[in-house]
């Protein structure tokens, strides 16, 4: 079973104040996993001018791969990221643009994403993650189940 959650934060916070970074380090054995960065939208520094790096992600065929300890600094970097799409997985050949959300979700170990810098949606099978998620962030919730 497949399982999308929602992470909004504190409610009493007008800003959300949870990071890319306080996401990743709350996977299990995060560094194991190949990651891509399909889309971006941010202020800050990251290597290049952010218009650049933005085009470099966003124009690209499957995304651009990077290790666990690059997109820790990313989160670091960023003075704040308005939109992202990441996916994750062991092998991969899993990680590309696909065709509809849906196929995202089922064929990738995480898929994670910011919108419009309100939430976070978390989606993977690991129960355990999803379990540590939903005990260490305020204002989860529960968004859809795949088969």
């Amino acid at each position: 079973m497949i399982e999308k959650i929602r992470i909004t934060g504190k409610s009493d916070e007008t800003i959300l104040t949870i990071k890319l970074k306080d996401i990743l380090e709350s996977i299990s054995n995060p560094s194991i996993y190949k990651w891509n960065l399909l889309w971006i939208e941010a202020i800050g520094t990251y290597e290049e001018s952010i218009l650049d790096f933005e085009a470099r992600i966003n124009d690209s065929n499957n995304g651009v791969q990077f290790e666990f300890d690059e997109l820790i600094k990313l989160s670091d970097s960023m003075d704040q990221i308005l939109e992202l799409t990441l996916i994750a997985d062991l092998a991969s050949e899993k990680l590309v643009r696909y065709d509809t959300d849906e196929e995202m979700y089922k064929n990738c170990k995480y898929v994670i994403e910011l919108i419009d810098s309100s939430f976070w949606e978390f989606t993977t099978s690991d129960f355990n993650d999803l379990k540590v998620f939903k005990e260490k962030f305020d204002g989860v919730s529960d968004v859809e189940y795949f088969g």
